[in-house]
C-alpha cells in the first residue's frame, strides 16, 4: 500500500471510531435516562434483561472502539514509516486511553442504576 492509501485507511478508521463513540454516548445516555425515570418501578427480571442487553451492547461497542482506534494508529504508523517528511508518529497509547476512560463510565452507569433501585434512607 502507498502512504496515501495507508493514510486514507487510518482516516477511515478514525471516522468509524468517532461514529462508535457517538453510539456509545447515545446508548449510555439512554440507559441512564431509563434508570432515572423508571428504574424504581422495574421488576427484577426487567432490570436483569435491561442490564444484560445494555452490558452486551455497550461492551461490544467499547471493543469495536478499541479495535478501530488501534487499526487507525497502526495504519498511521505504517504510513509514517513510508514518509520522508513526517516528523510525528501516531500515538500507540490512544486505544488504551479509550478503555481507561470508558470502562469506569460503564461501571458508573451500572452503579447509578443500583443506586436508583436501592435508595439510602435515613
Amino acid at each position: 500500500m502507498t502512504e496515501a492509501e495507508l493514510l486514507e485507511a487510518s482516516s477511515n478508521n478514525w471516522s468509524d471510531t468517532i461514529s462508535l463513540l457517538t453510539m456509545f454516548i447515545s446508548v449510555m445516555s439512554g440507559y441512564l435516562v431509563v434508570a432515572y425515570l423508571v428504574g424504581k418501578e422495574l421488576k427484577t427480571g426487567q432490570v436483569v434483561l435491561v442490564n444484560f442487553l445494555y452490558g452486551a451492547f455497550i461492551s461490544f461497542t467499547l471493543f469495536a472502539i478499541y479495535q478501530m482506534s488501534g487499526a487507525a494508529v497502526e495504519h498511521g504508523i505504517l504510513a509514517s514509516e513510508l514518509s520522508t517528511q513526517r516528523t510525528s508518529r501516531p500515538q500507540t497509547w490512544i486505544p488504551i486511553v479509550f478503555l481507561a476512560i470508558m470502562l469506569p463510565m460503564i461501571l458508573a452507569s451500572f452503579k447509578f442504576m443500583w443506586d436508583i433501585r436501592h435508595p439510602k434512607t435515613g
